[in-house]
């Protein structure tokens, strides 16, 4: 299925930095952290795909932890499918946007053509929980109904996502907003492994497309009379009786059966005054982040040195608390030293934690796995990574009883790349991953840590395979490219590997032109006076 997008108006150069802005928190960073695909779409867009016959290619389908063990399911995009994506749903947002309500407070947008796509999530938040707790001060005796949506992305059917946008652009067949709508359902359904619903987690395109997916929802709960206030799939309703709650709730119910959602009935209560639960709404949720945050928003530079210390304190505290710490702070202090440490021209020394804190908390992957990905962005970053974190590291991986999953082994073989360079059990580990075809995204992990720092013969072994055609996956073969770029004669592997994808095909270009081999993505700088605004959403 090819479509023609040569003759719509969409802005390659914005969906471009949004793009490039939106792989910062991905499930699973490319290896390179798509700077292949960036560095194309500089010039024509032509050099990335053919706009007159672009055919989207399918996308894989991982899982990645969430708490308690479970694990969510993804459907990894492409990097040219997601620039794509970003493309079709920024023509779409110049319509949707001004009809959300300001009770709607996730991934609102900063301006229609700002690269950086979201207002801070970490000051929306503060919106979403501070309308809550003004609406408790006037009322002493308010309820709060508190519920989630149950699998929100994974649930979203395209039929009903395709008659919302129609509502909200005004669409009608023939115009360039139904080509649009159009171009993007037929995307979506290559994607999706469900064909007919499922959007794509953790990306700025699907964000969008869920708020226009609840819309209706807060349209009616608004309508119908209730302060009703949402965060992505996180809803809070203040009614005056528990009466009123109830009703509220099976309004909620009634709502979300005809977009093919329910609620998460593990997460759903009516808070009553005068208990625990009820207090807490009214407080703050936490006044040290507050407190930092107030710091890092006055962008003066001397007085980050002592914001590292004070969150030094905090993750030596979280660690000691073992399995049972606050997993919001976790992510508040690991993503802001992240942040400092990637200041663009200033240089404000952020080290691993001393005495053992360190390795104890490499090990907490095994315990949180959800909080891989920071873990690792975290080690990433620091300044030297001591040898109890490489051996930290080193066990992990070949501890064949540690119950990791796929992707945090995948998130860990990156780390591995650049921290454990010497590690002779560590590579026979990545051979008999490579050899064995494991998971996809264990596979693609390997083979990077063996390209980057194993033996010349290790990249033979690994061209070998790729010549078979062993590997399916298209992030496994990106990965493959990456590992062999620097073994002699294997041009012909690259360019076969190429041709069977555009993803793929934008990579080998992009190596054959690198002065040295690249096996990692550096990390992106960011200067002083956007630090406030570069966290993760804490809250998904």
């Amino acid at each position: 299925m090819a479509l023609d997008l040569s003759a719509l108006s969409l802005d390659w150069k914005l969906a471009r930095a949004r793009f490039e802005r939106d792989v910062r928190d991905d499930f699973f960073p490319d290896v390179l952290r798509n700077r292949d695909v960036f560095a194309a779409a500089k010039g024509k867009i032509d050099g990335v795909l053919r706009l007159d016959a672009y055919v989207p290619e399918p996308a894989e389908n991982w899982e990645t932890p969430k708490a308690n063990f479970t694990v969510r399911h993804c459907i990894n995009v492409a990097a040219v499918d997601r620039l794509v994506y970003q493309a079709l749903v920024d023509y779409l947002t110049l319509y949707c946007e001004p009809h959300f309500l300001d009770r709607s407070y996730a991934f609102r947008l900063r301006a229609t053509d700002a690269a950086e796509m979201y207002k801070p999530f970490v000051d929306q938040r503060a919106l979403f929980d501070g309308a809550v707790r003004d609406r408790l001060a006037q009322d002493a005796n308010a309820h709060v109904v508190m519920t989630d949506v149950s699998s929100y992305f994974e649930n979203v059917v395209f039929d009903i996502l395709k008659r919302k946008l129609i509502d909200l652009t005004g669409a009608v067949p023939g115009d360039e907003p139904m080509a649009v709508i159009e171009a993007l359902m037929s995307c979506l359904s290559v994607w999706s492994p469900y064909r007919t619903y499922g959007l794509p987690q953790n990306m700025f395109p699907s964000s969008f497309l869920g708020n226009v997916y609840l819309h209706s929802l807060d349209v009616f709960m608004t309508d119908a009379g209730f302060d009703c206030h949402r965060y992505m799939d996180d809803i809070r309703i203040i009614t005056p009786t528990e009466a009123d709650a109830r009703r509220a709730l099976r309004c909620i119910h009634s709502q979300l059966r005809e977009l093919n959602l329910s609620v998460n009935g593990g997460k759903t209560e009516i808070v009553r005054p005068g208990t625990a639960p009820w207090t807490k709404l009214t407080q703050p949720a936490d006044p040290e982040f507050e407190e930092i945050e107030t710091v890092v928003r006055r962008q003066r530079l001397d007085e980050l040195p002592a914001v590292v210390d004070r969150l030094n304190t905090m993750l030596r505290a979280l660690i000691d608390a073992g399995q049972g710490l606050d997993r919001r702070r976790l992510k508040f202090c690991l993503g802001r030293l992240s942040s400092i440490k990637r200041l663009r021209r200033q240089e404000v020394p952020v080290t691993e934690p001393t005495d053992g804190y360190a390795s104890r908390l490499m090990e907490l992957v095994k315990w949180l796995p959800e909080e891989t990905s920071n873990v690792c962005d975290y080690f990433h970053v620091i300044d030297e990574c001591s040898d109890e974190v490489v051996g930290a590291l080193s066990g992990l991986l070949r501890d064949e009883q540690s119950g990791l999953y796929p992707c945090q082994k995948y998130r860990l073989w990156l780390l591995a790349s650049e921290i454990a360079t010497d590690d002779v059990a560590l590579m026979d580990a990545a051979r008999d991953v490579v050899i064995a075809n494991a998971e996809p995204a264990e596979v693609a992990g390997a083979a990077v840590y063996l390209g980057a720092v194993g033996h010349p013969d290790d990249g033979t072994l690994l061209a070998a395979l790729a010549e078979v055609g062993q590997f399916s996956s298209i992030s496994v073969r990106r990965a493959l490219c990456i590992a062999i770029q620097n073994v002699p004669g294997v041009q012909a592997v690259l360019t076969a590997l190429a041709e069977a994808s555009a993803s793929v095909a934008v990579l080998v270009q992009y190596l054959s032109k690198l002065p040295t081999p690249a096996y990692a993505g550096p990390a992106r700088r960011i200067p002083l006076r956007r630090l406030a605004g570069e966290m993760p959403d804490m809250f998904s």
